[in-house]
């Protein structure tokens, strides 16, 4: 599944009577980048949802490099796919062990990604180490994270190998929206020999993209990059103006 192309036909689900998507049709070249928007209840979890074949299609299809998802082993695919959403889970284990929840890392490996990430300082805070437990239901010494170093910890299992492909769904909306650009940027620099699909609310984070899909009600608004869209005067457009100019003020 390396230098993975995706390519979504015709895609519907629902969940009992209620449609969540309805004839979805994407298609994300081979380490694109694209960027996926919409309110809450749009359908953008259901789409992640069936990537990752947490259910499967009910009608359409989801290629990935020309095979339906179906056809492959779902361990085997899972273990292909680096996912980091909004609400990570850390565990009463070493800060090393929760980072390399993926793949192993040595120490070397371990510190450098801890110093990318920009988790050193919890570790000179809390006088801690790779050994160091987080929380302390287990350890009276261990470290308490707030919530975006626990979105830090998601991301920095990104690092610990490589992924035919990237789901990205909030990974750091507990940061600041700089601080959330910074992180992204960083994803996308050192990370994009992955096809990626960013989940996000802060239109910031996307502009870059190679295609922003804008989803409304479960069916594809607006698709396109972000001068495209924002030449088009939509949906999109009067979502970044918005937000744009809440950051000025």
């Amino acid at each position: 599944m390396e230098d993975s192309i995706v390519k979504v036909e015709h895609l519907s689900h629902r969940y009992h009577i209620q449609w969540a998507i309805q004839d979805i049709n994407f298609e994300i070249k081979e380490k694109g980048v694209l960027g996926l928007l919409g309110s809450n209840g749009a359908g953008k979890s259901t789409l992640v949802k069936l990537l990752l074949r947490f259910y499967d299609t009910i009608s359409g299809h989801i290629l990935i490099n020309g095979t339906d998802i179906k056809d492959f082993n779902i361990t085997e695919l899972r273990g292909k796919i680096g996912v980091a959403f909004q609400d990570m889970n850390i565990y009463a284990i070493s800060l090393a062990k929760n980072i390399m929840l993926y793949n192993e890392a040595t120490d070397d490996q371990l510190q450098k990604i801890i110093n990318k990430i920009g988790l050193d300082n919890v570790l000179t805070r809390n006088d801690a180490n790779l050994t160091t437990e987080l929380t302390k239901e287990f350890d009276e010494k261990g470290i308490m994270l707030s919530g975006g170093e626990i979105q830090k910890i998601g991301i920095s299992r990104l690092f610990t190998g490589e992924f035919g492909l990237l789901l990205l769904d909030e990974p750091s909306s507990a940061l600041d929206p700089l601080a959330e650009y910074e992180m992204t940027k960083l994803i996308l620099d050192s990370s994009n020999l992955s096809t990626t699909i960013i989940v996000a609310h802060r239109l910031s984070t996307i502009r870059g993209a190679d295609r922003i899909v804008l989803v409304d009600n479960g069916a594809i608004k607006e698709m396109g990059t972000h001068d495209e869209l924002m030449e088009l005067k939509g949906k999109y457009y009067e979502m970044f103006t918005k937000q744009a100019e809440n950051y000025i003020n």
